[in-house]
């Protein structure tokens, strides 16, 4: 039985143009018991299939596809974790319900759980060259209104919200800070 089923299936791979992957002039075994099935790959993406049923012997063959043909190309990222948080103000401007946030002894140990460093920066700053400092430039830039509170996750993008009212509204923000 396995020599007719090794001329058949190399006779069936010639006319189904698979001759290049086999030889032809070779002979190879394929030990197909009474009513099991033996599977080889033709190709990448194409599966060859021998079933063996009393006198009959069947040879299929099926395109193997992606369970997701079309995966997204642009995936969506993972969310990066905020490593940094940045008050931007004018700090003649500073009220004081601003100033009891800042020296807020409740809001620096959230502050310090969340793992963030923290920075006030006034709008204005400058270096001993007259100019912004520029690992502050990308941060001020951003900041429309102020006072506002900018975060930098891991990859370095940044992100601009308003300045919590309160302490108790300062915490619940950082709480919800991933």
């Amino acid at each position: 039985m396995t020599r007719l089923v090794t001329s058949i299936l190399v006779l069936f791979l010639s006319v189904q143009c698979y001759a290049q992957v086999f030889e032809t002039e070779k002979t190879f075994n394929i030990p197909v018991l009474e009513g099991k099935a033996v599977g080889f790959f033709v190709s990448q993406t194409r599966l060859g299939i021998v079933w063996v049923k009393q006198d009959s012997i069947i040879i299929t063959f099926k395109e193997l596809v992606d369970s997701n043909p079309n995966p997204d190309p642009n995936p969506d990222p993972l969310p990066s974790r905020v490593v940094s948080m940045f008050w931007v103000e004018e700090t003649l401007d500073r009220t004081p319900e601003q100033a009891s946030m800042l020296s807020s002894k409740k809001v620096r140990e959230a502050i310090v759980q969340k793992g963030l460093t923290f920075q006030v920066v006034d709008k204005d700053i400058k270096n001993e060259y007259g100019q912004t400092p520029s690992n502050l430039v990308p941060i001020i830039s951003k900041v429309k209104n102020l006072p506002s509170l900018v975060l930098m996750d891991e990859d370095g993008s940044l992100t601009v919200h308003p300045i919590p009212t309160s302490e108790e509204s300062f915490i619940k923000f950082l709480e919800n800070i991933k």
